[in-house]
C-alpha cells in the first residue's frame, strides 16, 4: 500500500472509530505529541491525551456518526472532508443545552493533517462552522 493510501485509510479508520462510539481507537490515529487545532472551537491542543479529553463530551454526550466525503493526499499531508451527524443524548456545557437532548444534526467540515514519519496524524487543523451545529439544535 503506498503512503498516500495509508494515509487516506488512517482518515477512514478515525472516521469509522467514532461511528463505533470507540473514543481509545479514534485517538489511536494520532501521535502522541500531536498539535490539534480546531479553530471554531477554540482548541490548540498538544497531546493525543489532551484530543482525547477533549474528544471525550462528544462521545459521551452525543451518538455520532461520521464519514468522509473526500480526501486529496500526498506523501505525508492530507486533506479530507468530511461529515458529522448525530443526536444529542446529554447537555454538552459550552455547545448545547438541555432544550437540544433528542435533536439531530449534521454538519460538514475539512481536516487538514500532517503525519509523521511513523504514519500517525501528527498536525491536524480542523475547519467547520459551528452556526451550521448550533442552528440545527436551535442554539445561539
Amino acid at each position: 500500500m503506498s503512503t498516500v493510501s495509508r494515509s487516506i485509510a488512517l482518515f477512514k479508520e478515525l472516521y469509522e472509530a467514532i461511528s463505533c462510539d470507540d473514543l481509545d481507537r479514534a485517538v489511536a490515529v494520532y501521535a502522541p505529541d500531536v498539535h490539534y487545532v480546531e479553530r471554531c472551537l477554540g482548541w490548540d491542543l498538544h497531546s493525543r491525551q489532551q484530543v482525547k479529553e477533549h474528544f471525550g463530551p462528544w462521545f459521551r454526550f452525543a451518538a455520532l456518526s461520521a464519514e468522509m466525503e473526500d480526501a486529496f493526499a500526498t506523501d505525508d499531508r492530507v486533506a479530507s472532508a468530511w461529515r458529522f451527524s448525530g443526536t444529542i443524548q446529554e447537555e454538552l456545557p459550552g455547545i448545547w443545552g438541555p432544550e437540544a437532548v433528542g435533536m439531530t444534526f449534521s454538519f460538514s467540515g475539512v481536516t487538514l493533517a500532517v503525519f509523521t514519519s511513523d504514519g500517525l496524524i501528527g498536525e491536524a487543523v480542523e475547519y467547520w462552522n459551528r452556526a451550521d451545529l448550533l442552528q440545527q439544535i436551535g442554539a445561539r
